[in-house]
């Protein structure tokens, strides 16, 4: 499926928003189920289920909550963005992208009971120790370093790319403008052959001309 054609601008706008805004409660209703889960790409703004009918004409799409982290449906999005080379997942047999990076998981805290019998009687000992999760061998996100489950995908979510492909360009714009020599100014030489010209002697006569 294609993407619609939008100016660089636009696009630019519109993301920008997206990737700012926190989607929580809608300030403007007060009602319940107030939650900000659609965002109209054409005014860059989030709306509640009580003010989006106002926007039934513009582009727009459904956020939704994967693992307390705002996502989108990779189809939707798709529309209007690239998302290639990002880390996709799977929700309701759909394929969803995050908008912004996961956080960073802390060290898991995981308690573990030993039990002690005793002839007399049991005693109920508590440890808690400190388990990091290891690693599995996958790629990382070029731009925030998390893990991806797909080595073959360069983000981890839609900022990322952004941040990502918006350094990448300024990298080549630098070693463009560097790779660039300055040119000396063209002049015109004309060549002259400073040689003298021979000069001109007075014919022999031939010998046989004279008379005796």
């Amino acid at each position: 499926m294609g993407m619609h054609n939008l100016s660089n601008e636009k696009k630019k706008d519109w993301l920008d928003a997206l990737l700012i805004d926190n989607f929580g409660n809608c300030k403007k209703h007060k009602e319940k189920f107030n939650e900000k889960n659609v965002f109209c790409l054409d005014c860059g703004i989030s709306l509640c289920r009580h003010g989006k009918d106002s926007h039934s004409l513009h582009r727009r799409f459904q956020i939704y909550k994967y693992c307390y982290q705002d996502v989108v449906r990779y189809s939707d999005l798709l529309k209007y963005f690239d998302c290639s080379n990002i880390q996709t997942y799977i929700s309701n047999n759909d394929k969803i992208v995050h908008l912004k990076p996961r956080p960073s998981k802390e060290k898991k805290q995981v308690i573990i009971r030993s039990k002690f019998a005793s002839q007399n009687h049991d005693e109920s000992q508590m440890k808690e120790t400190n388990i990091t999760t290891p690693q599995k061998p996958a790629g990382t996100c070029e731009e925030c370093g998390k893990h991806l489950q797909d080595k073959r995908n360069q983000f981890c979510s839609i900022k990322c790319k952004i941040t990502g492909e918006e350094e990448i360009g300024i990298n080549q714009n630098s070693e463009v403008e560097s790779s660039i020599s300055i040119a000396e100014p063209y002049e015109y030489v004309e060549r002259v052959n400073l040689r003298k010209r021979p000069r001109k002697t007075t014919p022999m006569r031939s010998i046989s001309s004279f008379v005796f």
